[in-house]
């Protein structure tokens, strides 16, 4: 496949958002989209499938070294270095570790208002406090689902199963004519997948008819049961709403929405969305993060030689390498710069967030064999109280980053894919560039001389990038009320 790293990401997105549209395909079904409802279960499958296009030996390797779904995987340095020179990008899978993120509330949360009917959400975000305290607010009643909800409607119907294996041949048709062929195991998981996606619908359409929701919120429309509460909505007529939780950060992938209102937190957003609209236009309010209404840029003194490094991951799991330029092994070529520098500078300790769909189990076989590793540890404590301890914050394209600003830590932006990072981080002086092995090292080991100049420029630089991600500080909470009022006076 002769295509560029962005060719290849842009020809993906355009496979899995119309791999419907031969006409002889039929799906949707009882008014549900199904075709909307399946591309989060083909984002990385068709994404893994360019990419080993793009390196023809990467299936031999894969078979070779047992790169499954099965099991837990860990790299030497030399398998590392052997398995990039045949082009393999490796799976592995991820200890979920719990977040307990914590926060205070300094503004208070409007006054309530009571409107009539509720608000639907399908699960609750897990780091939405305040934001789920202005729903609740705003709306005379909330109702909100569980995943226990949805982990009681596995697939045991007939006709769950039966809708699925229809629905897979359709899949495999509409790939073809992309000249995409879904690998055997993808087929047979995702023919399970859509069944659970088939009973999930059915849940939700019986929860949204016994009480009808003014509004269906959801916290992403990439993921189940959101998107399958959107598409439920859209059929029953409902009108729906996303309130942005992060600051999206794979391209392409969310530059188009589904739902009819959204509350984004800054221009950058908005302009995404309006440059890639679909069919219909949706209603865009920058409203910004209740969470950080409590928030404010502040600097603290550098330090030269600072002796805490924190590294924020993003997850490098396959199922969360959803293009092709993106790959497993990003997160433990990151890992080994940052050990090489480290092992320069004797009186630094590394301290690990990893996102909880990272593969913590290869950090820590990885130290087992590092002379570093008694300076090394993995924490799992909010990023709040990490932030303060540390001296620099080596971030990759994450919202970390833009929380790291907030606390005005000195960042380092480690992107080790084959296009450029999404956040302009550098470009606007926000961070240093950590774009291979090389320019991570000398970065890592010029900020140990980071003066107070170069420090006040970072922290002008990341003032720039807030003014487009996130440039409101404070008063979210009331704008978001404000939002949802307006949305349900005009339905």
């Amino acid at each position: 496949m002769g295509l560029t790293p962005d060719e290849a990401d842009r020809f993906a997105c355009h496979a899995v958002r119309n791999w419907q549209c031969s006409p002889d395909l039929v799906t949707t079904v009882d008014g549900i989209d199904y075709a909307l409802v399946a591309r989060h279960l083909l984002w990385w499958r068709v994404a893994s499938v360019v990419r080993r296009r793009r390196n023809p030996e990467l299936a031999v390797c894969e078979d070779r070294w047992q790169v499954g779904r099965n099991r837990r995987h860990s790299w030497s340095r030399s398998q590392l270095a052997k398995m990039r020179r045949v082009g393999q990008w490796a799976t592995s899978f991820c200890l979920r570790r719990k977040d307990c993120r914590s926060r205070h509330f300094v503004e208070s949360v409007p006054e309530k208002q009571n409107l009539d009917g509720c608000a639907f959400l399908p699960l609750r975000h897990r780091r939405w406090k305040r934001t789920h305290r202005v729903i609740e607010h705003t709306f005379a009643t909330v109702n909100t689902g569980t995943s226990r909800d949805y982990v009681q409607s596995s697939p045991r119907s007939a006709a769950s199963k039966a809708f699925a294996r229809e629905f897979v041949v359709a899949v495999d048709s509409g790939m073809r004519h992309f000249g995409i062929s879904l690998l055997d195991q993808d087929l047979t998981e995702l023919q399970s997948e859509l069944a659970r996606c088939h009973a999930i619908v059915a849940v939700l359409r019986r929860k949204m008819q016994a009480t009808p929701p003014g509004l269906v919120i959801v916290a992403n429309d990439s993921d189940s049961p959101n998107i399958e509460a959107v598409a439920v909505a859209q059929a029953e007529g409902i009108p729906s709403l996303l309130l942005q939780h992060g600051l999206d950060c794979d391209r392409y992938v969310y530059d188009q929405s589904p739902v009819e209102h959204l509350a984004v937190w800054g221009p950058e957003r908005r302009g995404r969305y309006t440059a890639n609209l679909s069919a219909a236009e949706p209603h865009i309010e920058i409203v910004g993060n209740p969470e950080y209404d409590h928030e404010f840029p502040r600097v603290d003194q550098p330090v030269a030689g600072g002796s805490t490094w924190l590294w924020v991951t993003r997850p490098h799991t396959t199922k969360k390498c959803v293009l092709p330029s993106r790959n497993s092994l990003e997160g433990l070529e990151i890992f080994d710069a940052v050990l090489e520098a480290l092992a320069k500078c004797p009186h630094v300790q590394l301290v690990i967030k990893p996102h909880r769909y990272d593969y913590v189990q290869s950090y820590k076989s990885r130290l087992k064999s590092s002379s570093v590793s008694a300076r090394v540890s993995i924490d799992g404590r909010p990023l709040e109280q990490l932030f303060r301890e540390a001296t620099l914050v080596i971030t990759e394209d994450t919202t970390a980053a833009l929380e790291a600003m907030f606390h005005g830590k000195p960042l380092i932006h480690a992107h080790f894919a084959d296009t450029p990072p999404l956040l302009p981080l550098v470009d606007c002086g926000a961070a240093w560039p950590g774009y291979d092995q090389e320019s991570l090292v000398d970065s890592l080991l010029k900020m140990m001389s980071l003066t107070r100049a170069s420090h006040q420029s970072m922290i002008d630089g990341q003032q720039s990038f807030m003014e487009a991600f996130h440039p409101l500080h404070g008063g979210a909470a009331q704008r978001l009320d404000r939002f949802l009022a307006q949305v349900i006076s005009a339905a």
